[in-house]
């Protein structure tokens, strides 16, 4: 057999070379296709074929524009690779085969241009993959990130703060923009039953006025059969995927002016989820969510990316409604915590002529039990005046119990006549028999309304401060003896004098001492404060009153302090019966 000298030493002859090809084309697991330079169909593979969900035979010769005119946006494409020679590379296209009612594809297509030896255009190859389910998985990835991301993000609503407008924020903050355009959230009130607008956000903020102006005027009931209202009535979650004016018209209960607002807002997709705890429904989430990006033709890919936003929706929902729950919880807890507090102080306080005598409580933001600070003034009959100012160590419930019992104590043994030493000295005894480990501290003044003379016992207590006629601070030297509850103490006096014109400051360590700051750089700070409030001088308009409201404002403690604060504060007129 003679070697043919054009073909090169180990090549298959030509027939052997067209049998390998047709093996190729006809068992390659991708789609293979020949378009010659108008687009006509010259060679198609049973793979191809198959994708196309049409025979070989009925697509030879045919133009691929007469083939599958519904993909005229593909048929552009291969028109300009065949012009311009630029390959395409891993595009994918999305939609239906011939046949299939509904059922999405999405195909990885490649084509190239085919040219002679001499450089003229032979035509068009294509190749095809259908990756619909590699698609799919990578859709699922994607989504399964972004819903670990958004409630590893809502899960620390549970771990935060209890405040119950900042978690709304935080709610608001993870729906918007992540999840929707805009979200609103509506709330029962505890008591009355009516349903409020308790917050609102919008991915832009330019909108903000618009979408606050628009749900603030209409309200908001359980009789509606659309929105929050009904959603808080039956506790099922309302989805309204084609939002119709008519649907705006029945929300809008009539109001021309609210139909005008709510159009404004463009809401074609609208969900309102139930914020629901302890099987109580108490809210509603309301979202206006846009069609999900990025999915182009892929009708399927849409529909998932939409579900799994609504899934979304519905486990950060749920989420927000135990983290609403609990500060509702929490502050409810807290206004009867605060209640009873108040109720164990005094209501009101004695005011002889020539002081002014005020006080004022501030209940820590810690946690919802009581604390254990008072404050006490009593007028005797001898013309003499007992103040006094403690701290039950601990909070709950048996914090204030001995609170209670201590102050009762002190106000029968300051009727008494008793000095502050001898009140000491009694109140420890009862401290140590109450059988529950209290530590007490206290510091209990005596102060003759005559003379101004001060007598003081101080038990484990931040000492006072005394702020001078001319406004100048500073800390009465005072050393402290054991807090109650320790067995026998014994207390000591120690004497000062209120000079006409001149302030007493009694406070507890909430006041002064915080997490990054100590009782002493605390007590520094507070004769600044008090230095600053008062003039350079006596001046009768500034008030005791206003002496405390300047020392907890000043001290940073009217925001909400870690411990509780009390402050027991008297100024002494610059003359008798001013």
């Amino acid at each position: 057999m003679t070697q043919d000298p054009t073909r090169p030493v180990g090549a298959p002859a030509s027939d052997e070379l067209l049998r390998v090809l047709e093996s190729v084309c006809d068992q390659s697991p991708t789609g293979l296709l020949v378009f010659d330079s108008d687009l006509r169909y010259v060679l198609v593979n049973p793979r191809m074929a198959a994708m196309a969900n049409t025979p070989a035979d009925q697509l030879l010769g045919r133009s691929f524009r007469d083939a599958f005119p519904e993909f005229g946006e593909l048929t552009a494409i291969f028109e300009q690779v065949l012009a311009s020679g630029q390959p395409l590379v891993g595009m994918d296209v999305s939609g239906s085969a011939p046949g299939e009612d509904g059922s999405g594809h999405v195909w990885s297509m490649s084509a190239y241009r085919l040219t002679a030896d001499d450089g003229a255009v032979l035509g068009l190859a294509v190749t095809s993959t259908d990756v619909t389910a590699a698609r799919a998985l990578e859709r699922e990835r994607v989504i399964l990130a972004r819903r670990l991301e958004l409630l590893a993000d809502s899960g620390e609503l549970l771990s935060g703060g209890l405040d119950q407008q900042s978690t709304l924020d935080g709610v608001l903050r993870l729906v918007v923009p992540a999840l929707a355009q805009w979200a609103c959230v509506h709330l029962v009130n505890e008591d009355d039953g009516r349903i409020r607008l308790a917050a609102l956000r919008h991915a832009d903020p330019a909108a903000q006025p618009l979408l606050a102006q628009v749900l603030s005027a209409f309200e908001v009931t359980t009789d509606q059969v659309l929105g929050a209202g009904h959603v808080i009535a039956t506790g099922t979650s309302q989805d309204l995927p084609d939002v119709t004016e008519d649907m705006l018209a029945t929300l809008a209960g009539g109001d021309a002016q609210t139909l005008v607002g709510l159009l404004a807002l463009e809401i074609s997709h609208g969900v309102v989820v139930p914020l629901a705890a302890a099987g109580t429904t108490f809210g509603a989430l309301s979202v206006s969510l846009e069609p999900p990006a990025g999915h182009g033709d892929d009708v399927v890919g849409a529909a998932e990316a939409l579900i799994a936003q609504q899934e979304l929706l519905r486990d950060v929902a749920a989420r927000a409604a135990l983290a609403l729950d609990n500060a509702r919880l929490y502050q409810r807890q807290h206004r009867v915590a605060v209640t009873l507090q108040r109720s164990l102080l005094p209501r009101s306080l004695p005011q002889p002529s020539g002081l002014d005598i005020a006080a004022q409580y501030l209940p820590g933001a810690a946690g919802t039990e009581v604390g254990g600070d008072f404050y006490e003034a009593v007028l005797r009959s001898d013309g003499r005046l007992v103040l006094a100012i403690g701290d039950v160590m601990g909070r709950g419930v048996r914090a204030a119990a001995v609170m209670g019992q201590v102050r009762a104590a002190l106000r029968g043994y300051a009727l008494e006549g008793h000095g502050p030493g001898g009140i000491l000295r009694r109140l420890n005894a009862i401290v140590t028999t109450l059988g529950t480990s209290a530590i007490v501290t206290c510091l209990p003044v005596l102060l003759d309304l005559d003379t101004g003379d001060l007598e003081m016992a101080c038990a484990g207590h931040v000492p006072p401060l005394f702020a001078a006629p001319d406004g100048s601070c500073s800390l009465l030297p005072l050393e402290p003896d054991p807090p109650l509850g320790v067995l026998g103490t014994a207390y000591g006096s120690t004497r000062a004098h209120l000079a006409l014109g001149s302030t007493l400051v009694l406070f507890t360590d909430g006041l002064v001492e915080g997490r990054d700051q100590p009782v002493a750089d605390g007590m520094n700070s507070l004769c600044e404060v008090i230095t600053a409030a008062l003039p350079g001088g006596w001046d009768g308009t500034v008030t005791a009153d206003q002496v405390c409201t300047a020392a907890i404002d000043g001290m940073g403690r009217s925001e909400g302090a870690i411990d509780d604060v009390a402050v027991l504060v008297v100024r002494r007129a610059a003359a008798a019966g001013a």
